[in-house]
């Protein structure tokens, strides 16, 4: 029985990316975004609250 869409692909999808594509997306330097120094540290801060209140409000 066969699936559509399941099972090995006939071709890997990187192999079909031209080089500039690939490079993009190798390269974390192209695709990740950088913060300042502040505004990682309130970032961090959120998060770190943001996860505490889920852990406060999850029962064990």
């Amino acid at each position: 029985m066969e699936v559509s869409g399941v099972g090995l692909p006939d071709e890997a999808p990187w192999k079909k990316m031209s080089a500039e594509e690939l490079e993009h997306q190798y390269l974390p330097s192209r695709w990740v975004v950088r913060l300042g120094a502040e505004e990682a540290l309130r970032t961090y801060s959120q998060i770190g609250i943001e996860v505490h209140l889920y852990a406060l409000r999850t029962p064990v």
